[in-house]
C-alpha cells in the first residue's frame, strides 16, 4: 500500500533506518474530516503498541487503550517497499470497552486512522495533523494507570504520575550526543504483569544499549527500579541489551568488552529479587 502524509519530525534521520518509527512514543494528533464539527485527539503508545492512550482536544482526562492486534506486513519487501505495521486498540472507558481505534504506520508515515464507536458501530476516519513546530522529543506512556513522561532525544528525567496523584521523579541513564531513547513494555520479572523499560546507546561506539527497567508491583500499584544483585561475578556493568527467556524465566544482559562479548544470566528468586546465575565470555 502507498502511505502518504509524511511526518515532519526533528530527529536524527539516521536513527529511522535503525529503529522503526513506532518505537518512538511521541503523541500523534489526528483530526476528523467528514464530520460536521472536526473531532481532534492526540494518541501515544510505546514499543509495538502497548501503554497506549488517547486525549481528546479540550479534555484533560486520558482514555486508556488495550492493544487488540499488532500485525507487521512484510509482503512488499521483495519489491523494495517498507514494512507496514497495522495496529488495533480497544478503547476502555470507566472499565468498559466502548470502541476501537486503528491505524497503519511505516517509519515516518501514518494512514488509515479510524475510530469505531461501540454503541452503534459508527466508523469515523481521521487524518494526521502535520505539526508546525519541530518535534521536541517529549513522550508519554500510560501503563497500569500510571502516566510516564520522558524525553527520547534530550534530558534524562523520568516523571511517573500515579492515579492517586502521587508523582515520582527518576534520573534515567544519560543519553550520549545523538542518542535516541527507546521504550518497551514487557513482563521482565515473569509475574504476569507488564513492566516498562527505557534504553539508551552506550557512550562508546553505540554497539549495545543500557537499560533502566521499572517493575510493576500489583499490590502497591507502584513501579520500582530493577537493581542488579550485589553478589555475583557479572561481566557487564549494568543491564545491557536485555533479552527475556520467558520459558526458562531468565534475563540476559550482553555487552561488548575488549575483543569480545560478555553475557550475564539472571533469574528472580521466590521473593522477587534478581539473582545472578552465571556469565560467559565470547571472543569476536
Amino acid at each position: 500500500m502507498k502511505l502518504q502524509n509524511i511526518m515532519k519530525l526533528n530527529l536524527i534521520i539516521f536513527s529511522f533506518f535503525i529503529v522503526p518509527f513506532f518505537a518512538y512514543a511521541q503523541p500523534f494528533t489526528f483530526r476528523s474530516e467528514a464530520t460536521a464539527k472536526p473531532i481532534e485527539f492526540t494518541m501515544s503508545w510505546v514499543g509495538h503498541g502497548k501503554a497506549a492512550f488517547v486525549r481528546y482536544k479540550g479534555k484533560t482526562a486520558v482514555i486508556p487503550l488495550q492493544l487488540k492486534s499488532s500485525v507487521l506486513d512484510t509482503t512488499d519487501r521483495e519489491s523494495g517497499q517498507q514494512d507496514v505495521h497495522h495496529f488495533k486498540w480497544k478503547e476502555v472507558y470507566n472499565g468498559k470497552v466502548t470502541g476501537e481505534y486503528g491505524l497503519s504506520i511505516c517509519y515516518r508515515a501514518v494512514e488509515d486512522i479510524y475510530y469505531i464507536r461501540g454503541s452503534d458501530h459508527k466508523k469515523t476516519e481521521f487524518k494526521i495533523v502535520e505539526e508546525s513546530v519541530p518535534f521536541d522529543g517529549k513522550n508519554q506512556a500510560l501503563l497500569h494507570q500510571a502516566m510516564f513522561s520522558f524525553n527520547v532525544v534530550e534530558d534524562d528525567l523520568l516523571s511517573i504520575r500515579y492515579g492517586d496523584g502521587a508523582i515520582v521523579k527518576k534520573e534515567l541513564t544519560p543519553l550520549p550526543d545523538g542518542g535516541v531513547r527507546q521504550t518497551l513494555v514487557a513482563d521482565y520479572n515473569f509475574d504476569g504483569f507488564d513492566d516498562i523499560s527505557f534504553s539508551s546507546p552506550d557512550f562508546g561506539q553505540g554497539v549495545y544499549r543500557l537499560f533502566d527497567i521499572f517493575l510493576f508491583d500489583p499490590f502497591s500499584k507502584r513501579f520500582r527500579p530493577l537493581s542488579l544483585p550485589a553478589n555475583g561475578k557479572r561481566l557487564c556493568d549494568g543491564l545491557c541489551n536485555v533479552e527475556i527467556d520467558a520459558k526458562k524465566k531468565i534475563l540476559t544482559s550482553s555487552c561488548r568488552g575488549g575483543a569480545g562479548w560478555h553475557k550475564d544470566y539472571y533469574q528472580f528468586d521466590k521473593s522477587g529479587k534478581l539473582v545472578w546465575l552465571k556469565s560467559e565470555r565470547k571472543s569476536s
